[in-house]
């Protein structure tokens, strides 16, 4: 019950108010080149964790089935 009571109380707070940092305004240009570099550093991250989770020994794609292979394609979380 704790667990969940939490959860949902981390769900509903603010993340500047759970991790206790503040953030600082920047203007239009800056906050863009913030913005595109996060993104691309969060779709490196998650493609690592993907890649990982579905290849953990770095072996040819011969390892991961067809049918775990199609479902990340087909709900966009690998290309190709």
């Amino acid at each position: 019950l704790d667990f969940r009571m939490n959860y949902i109380a981390s769900l509903l707070t603010s993340l500047n108010k759970l991790s206790g940092l503040s953030s600082h305004p920047l203007d239009d240009k800056s906050q863009k080149s913030a913005n595109k570099d996060l993104l691309g550093k969060s779709i490196s991250r998650w493609e690592s964790i993907l890649c990982y989770l579905a290849l953990p020994n770095e072996t040819p794609d011969k390892s991961v089935s067809e049918t775990t292979r199609s479902l990340f394609h087909f709900i966009g979380l690998i290309k190709g």
